[in-house]
């Protein structure tokens, strides 16, 4: 219970996100787990993302069907939410950062549904704002009922960015994967 195995989404928001909203201008997608939020006076944008954003449904004995613990994923609400955030950015000298707890590295493609799994889809998005592009993509999804699509363009967006944070390797490391660097720490 306390790693969230069996919490539907709602009760997640309520334990851990809408305490977030305490610290200011907060805009949630509209699972209640991604957010984005604007430190104004370093003029830089936070993206969080839930990599454990599973689709919830119920085995026949009420226990969870997919466990937040062992497969990773973004779903469609925090890919809006991220095309949003980066199409919205105030001026050409804001950063974006974005986090996320899973890193969007290769280490842990199975969890992400495979090779060209979610995390490749989220790093191809962030990649084209970089490089300040259009972007189409889709990622088959995990279930067979949480596919996801995107299309973004950001050919007048504002901002840099700058790399994508992460948790779970219990480690220091580093890398660059599709144009995204990639930082984990302890």
């Amino acid at each position: 219970e306390y790693y969230c195995h069996n919490f539907p989404p709602q009760r997640i928001h309520s334990l851990i996100y809408r305490k977030v909203g305490l610290v200011g201008d907060v805009h949630f997608d509209t699972s209640g787990s991604g957010y984005y939020i604007d430190d104004v006076s370093n003029k830089v944008r936070y993206i969080i993302l839930n990599s454990h954003n599973n689709l919830y449904a119920e085995n026949d004995d009420g226990t969870a069907k997919y466990n937040n613990m062992h497969t990773f994923r973004f779903r469609q609400s925090q890919y809006d939410l991220v095309v949003q955030a980066l199409t919205t950015v105030p001026g050409d000298d804001w950063s974006v950062l974005t986090a996320s707890h899973a890193p969007l590295n290769d280490r842990d493609a199975a969890a992400f549904g495979g090779s060209d799994g979610d995390h490749v889809l989220m790093r191809r998005l962030l990649a084209a704002y970089k490089s300040k592009t259009a972007f189409t993509g889709s990622f088959a999804g995990t279930y067979g009922s949480d596919a996801v699509a995107v299309t973004a363009d950001f050919t007048n967006a504002k901002g840099s960015y700058i790399a994508h944070f992460a948790g779970h390797v219990h480690g220091d490391t580093s890398g660059v994967y599709d144009g995204i660097t990639v930082i984990t720490a302890r």
